[in-house]
């Protein structure tokens, strides 16, 4: 949390999270995501992230790497709604319903790497 406190503090244009999720606790892991959508409210994020839960509730454009290769790109509601897509880029089931960040005990991670960029209000309106 601190490490994002601080980068929130300079005028960025671009901030590249990887896996912010990764090994905490299902509560610190909503307030993480909570941080981190505030945030993208102001600056585009990068995020590289297992928790699908996450990538859910924050991502507007999603793209799989599989190998270090480009595997999909496209909506990431689109993907996460596609339950037999998301098992077969991501190998894991998704519900194709909306959960909210700390619903679950264990919110599913995918075994590839999902990338999203969640698109700061202002760059919307450009």
């Amino acid at each position: 949390m601190v490490a994002i406190a601080r980068l929130l503090l300079n005028d960025n244009q671009l901030l590249l999270i990887d896996e912010p999720t990764k090994g905490l606790a299902p509560l610190l892991v909503a307030e993480v995501a909570d941080v981190l959508a505030r945030a993208a409210e102001e600056v585009t994020i990068l995020l590289v992230e297992q928790n699908l839960t996450v990538v859910q509730r924050m991502a507007h454009d999603a793209v799989v790497v599989d190998q270090g290769r480009v595997a999909w790109t496209g909506s990431a509601a689109g993907l996460l709604a596609d339950a037999d897509r998301t098992r077969e880029l991501l190998g894991v089931a998704s519900s194709g319903g909306a959960h909210a960040v700390g619903e679950r005990a264990s919110p599913p991670e995918t075994e590839r790497p999902v990338g999203m960029r969640a698109t700061s209000a202002s760059e919307e309106q450009v």
